[in-house]
């Protein structure tokens, strides 16, 4: 169901979501943080982008010099992502349910505004398998909209989905910061900052 959605929202997604005033605010916030996590990376590590869509973060790696996977399930978002990315980087098609690498390959781990497309059983199983994949010390980097954003912003979110899509987002689940921090509990995570 995503492929589809994504295969036509390819064209116009990054536009929409980082090129308005609001995006572009975003963006360069969400940049400032990410950068500052991903300082305390050691030299040579290696970086793991899952749900690298459009590009948003990709950019960001390949700024700060990094060596990095950027993995997508659909072709039409990862071609914008590689050419944001100045043709840097590594690329791969995949399904973020069984990721193609060995146990521990990876020294962070980045996955931004991709969990809230799933429910509570299929975000932990993509947790583990981002966990699987990262060095034992690592760094996991996710971020997803929560219950307490959506809910402030419930009637433009809907209007925006009814005028945009014609649906009323479906396929959104939006944790509370309680079950999120179970989750993490329950995976073992040490978690330094939310």
């Amino acid at each position: 169901r995503f492929r589809k959605f994504y295969e036509n929202e390819a064209a116009r997604y990054h536009s929409s979501r980082y090129r308005t005033r609001y995006g572009a605010l975003f963006e360069k916030c969400h940049h400032e943080i990410i950068r500052d996590l991903l300082a305390k990376l050691p030299d040579g590590g290696m970086v793991l982008e899952i749900a690298c869509g459009t590009g948003h973060l990709t950019s960001l790696l390949a700024d700060l010099g990094l060596q990095f996977v950027s993995s997508d399930l659909t072709p039409e978002m990862m071609q914008q992502a590689q050419a944001r990315a100045g043709m840097r980087g590594n690329f791969i098609l995949t399904n973020a349910f069984r990721l193609p690498f060995p146990d521990g390959t990876f020294s962070a781990v980045v996955s931004s505004r991709f969990l809230h497309l799933f429910g509570h059983v299929e975000q932990e199983h993509l947790l583990r398998e981002m966990l699987r994949v990262l060095r034992p010390g690592g760094i996991l980097i996710v971020d997803f909209d929560n219950f307490t954003s959506r809910w402030l912003w419930a009637i433009p979110y809907l209007i925006y989905n009814l005028i945009r899509y014609h649906r009323i987002a479906p396929y959104a689940v939006y944790n509370r910061i309680g079950r999120t921090e179970s989750l993490i509990q329950r995976l073992g995570v040490r978690s330094l900052s939310s």
